[in-house]
């Protein structure tokens, strides 16, 4: 029993994709606790534009995913964007298992992963493009990169919208009524919890942006690399994990951050990512 469970870990930590899975799931569970997923549902909720449109409030979601992938969100974004799926769900009083969640998770999963390959700098283009060069003897043009990569997420998005509406027929009725009766209602102000919590995901994002924009040879900026999303996530997960609330306590605790973690995805992960590698 012993063996399986060394054999089980060293599998799990082997795999670089495994433990920034575990940490940003932890991390999109810390930062929930702070409010800031619901405050963004209701500010989302309360646009005058989706107010009884359910299809243009997914596309708003599926854009946002493209451009928060862009911003180098990495699996924090998407693990924030799923939690504010279930929490809309949860406000139009939709049974757990429901249609439009099972739609939406891996149709924002889709876009997550296709909108990592239009910046030919970001490190699964960087790989594939130079099997291409070593291949072909030739440097692929960037921007045609960009450009065909942009329409091929942006058209993904609207087949995926016309099949929603045309092909699965979602009933959305409950979202469009969740929707009108936001009809009249104001985003609430936010909270210092929520202000702390919005000024996480925001530390976290300028921080992963910044190796695009500043020198390499800078010292800070050779240490956010040398982080990588494992490491900022970390770092952003424990000072969420050190902040208490005006009562003292902490915010959040590792527990509470463990239960945000997704054991079928991980294993499902464990399970086929030696059989990709073979």
């Amino acid at each position: 029993m012993l063996e399986i469970v060394i054999t089980i870990i060293s599998l799990v930590v082997s795999y670089y994709v495994i433990p920034v899975l575990l940490v940003s799931f932890m991390f999109a569970a810390a930062v929930d606790k702070t409010g800031i997923n619901s405050w963004l549902t209701e500010w989302l909720m309360t646009r005058k534009i989706i107010i009884g449109r359910p299809y243009v409030l997914i596309a708003v979601l599926f854009f946002g995913m493209e451009i928060l992938t862009l911003l180098h969100g990495g699996y924090v974004a998407l693990f924030m964007l799923w939690a504010m799926v279930v929490t809309l769900a949860e406000k139009a009083g939709m049974p757990k298992h429901n249609p439009f969640v099972v739609f939406m998770i891996p149709a924002l999963s889709i876009i997550f992963v296709l909108a990592g390959f239009i910046l030919p700098f970001a490190a699964a283009p960087v790989m594939y493009l130079s099997f291409y060069t070593q291949a072909m003897s030739e440097v692929f043009p960037q921007l045609q990169w960009i450009i065909w990569h942009i329409v091929v997420v942006n058209v993904y998005i609207l087949l995926v919208l016309a099949a929603g509406k045309f092909i699965f027929r979602l009933k959305l009725d409950s979202i469009k009524d969740a929707l009108e009766d936001y009809k009249d209602k104001q985003c609430p102000k936010m909270s210092g919890l929520q202000k702390f919590g919005l000024g996480i995901l925001v530390s976290f994002l300028a921080v992963m942006l910044a190796p695009l924009f500043l020198p390499a040879e800078w010292a800070v900026i050779q240490l956010i690399n040398s982080l990588g999303l494992l490491g900022v996530a970390t770092i952003c997960t424990i000072i969420l994990m050190i902040y208490k609330k005006e009562d003292g306590k902490h915010l959040v605790t590792v527990e509470d951050a463990a239960r945000g973690i997704s054991w079928d995805v991980i294993w499902l992960l464990v399970a086929t990512t030696p059989l990709a590698a073979a």
